[in-house]
């Protein structure tokens, strides 16, 4: 990695001493051309830590997929397409292609992930076969949805970002939002099967979509909402809510409750969630909600919003 920056002002100064004296234009789409080959080259050098350099293909907008086969992969291309727009119209396009991304699929790891690399990100998807559709829009649209988030947070990699989970993120109120949209977008490409390119090979997909959706969400079923229970203290909010990164079970309410909320709720209210982050209080590590509403567009939907947070009091 560190090579390729001596690289590209190399051949910046050779662009510069060719041009200096020509057509501004030419000179401003040469370096516009160097700098996607050092996007391409920083990519590939991170796929290759994890071993997927056979296969780089462009998905357009920043995002790219690769595979260990070397060849296309048109499930990965089908439903990435077909939940793209959709992202780019709640959360916008800033945040939906802030830096290069690659998606991968690895098989034999424990999770899915979204995988800081600095200028660069990873998002892993964990299938036996991309031809298991529900499974992949759950699982990469929840790791989209991470993506978006990490637009608040360029300087991470993975040398650092332990230290940005613990002191930057809440980690309970960013996974809710993570699982309500991956309810979202399974309910969002069912109702919009027949755009899907995938639609040409099982023109009648969208009823498992749906079938997949509805055992999801009724797993949620009889679980209470944290925030209807007693105030919990700050200091125990962040050690026994706010690390449980994985104790999907106990944010089941309220994922449900969100994944409601946002099936009635317009592209701008949506939106509003990606501005979580300004209302972080770094001391007990939790969403100022009260602070937040004040300054939301949409408070009304804020408000909403703020009971996928537990109660919250001083010891």
């Amino acid at each position: 990695m560190k090579n390729i920056v001596p690289l590209f002002l190399f051949l910046l100064a050779v662009s510069c001493s060719s041009n200096c004296f020509g057509e501004t234009e030419a000179l401003i789409e040469r370096i516009k051309l160097l700098e996607e080959r050092v996007r391409q080259l920083e990519i590939k050098l991170a796929d290759k830590e994890d071993g997927n350099t056979n296969g780089q293909f462009s998905l357009g907008n920043n995002w790219y997929y690769s595979t260990t086969s070397g060849e296309r992969d048109e499930y990965i291309e089908g439903i990435f397409s077909a939940m793209f727009p959709e992202f780019v119209r709640v959360f916008g396009n800033e945040a939906m292609t802030h830096k290069p991304v690659t998606i991968f699929n690895a098989p034999n790891e424990s999770s899915p992930m979204a995988i800081p690399r600095g200028k660069t990100m990873q998002i892993r998807i964990v299938q036996g076969n991309t031809s298991y559709w529900a499974q992949m829009i759950y699982q990469l649209s929840h790791e989209m949805t991470h993506y978006a988030f990490f637009s608040y947070f360029p300087h991470a990699d993975q040398s650092n970002y332990s230290t940005i989970f613990e002191n930057e993120q809440s980690s309970w109120n960013e996974e809710i939002v993570c699982e309500a949209m991956s309810l979202y977008m399974l309910k969002y490409v069912a109702d919009n099967w027949e755009k899907c390119s995938l639609a040409k090979i099982n023109p009648t997909f969208d009823s498992p979509l749906k079938e997949y959706l509805t055992n999801e969400y009724n797993r949620g079923k009889g679980h209470t909402l944290k925030s209807a229970g007693d105030a919990v203290p700050f200091e125990g909010f962040h050690k026994n809510f706010n690390k449980a990164t994985d104790a999907r079970n106990s944010r089941l309410a309220e994922r449900n409750y969100l994944y409601d909320l946002l099936i009635a709720a317009d592209a701008e209210s949506i939106g509003e969630i990606r501005n979580m982050y300004k209302y972080f209080n770094k001391e007990f590590r939790h969403i100022d909600y009260s602070a937040w509403i004040k300054g939301a567009k949409k408070p009304n939907f804020i408000e909403k919003l703020s009971a996928i947070q537990p109660k919250l009091k001083p010891l």
